[in-house]
């Protein structure tokens, strides 16, 4: 099997070796070719303590509750609700224009 591992020379200290699949697991080497063979042991290893299983999830139901999910587009047909949302953007400019003073 195959995994994508994305590898950075990070002169003059060596390499540094990122398992792209699992962003946790990295190793840092002299060379290259230590920093892709630490890389082999290390994907062993986290196979050899643990499983790879497939997780089905439904999508029929969200799986964080959105109580206010009722209310989504309940302003599509006012008319001033465009103009609600110009008046917000430029108070919350107004505001962030005081703070950089």
């Amino acid at each position: 099997m195959s995994y994508s591992v994305l590898l950075q020379d990070q002169s003059p200290k060596g390499y540094r070796a990122t398992l792209l699949a699992w962003p946790g697991v990295e190793v840092e080497a002299h060379t290259r070719k230590d920093a892709l063979d630490q890389m082999r042991v290390a994907i062993a290893k986290l196979l050899a303590d643990g499983e790879v299983v497939e997780l089905e999830v439904s999508h029929d139901q969200p799986i964080i509750a959105a109580p206010y999910q009722e209310t989504f587009g309940m302003f599509r047909d006012d008319p001033t609700f465009s103009d609600f949302l110009a008046e917000v953007e430029s108070y919350r400019q107004r505001e962030n224009d005081g703070a950089n003073d």
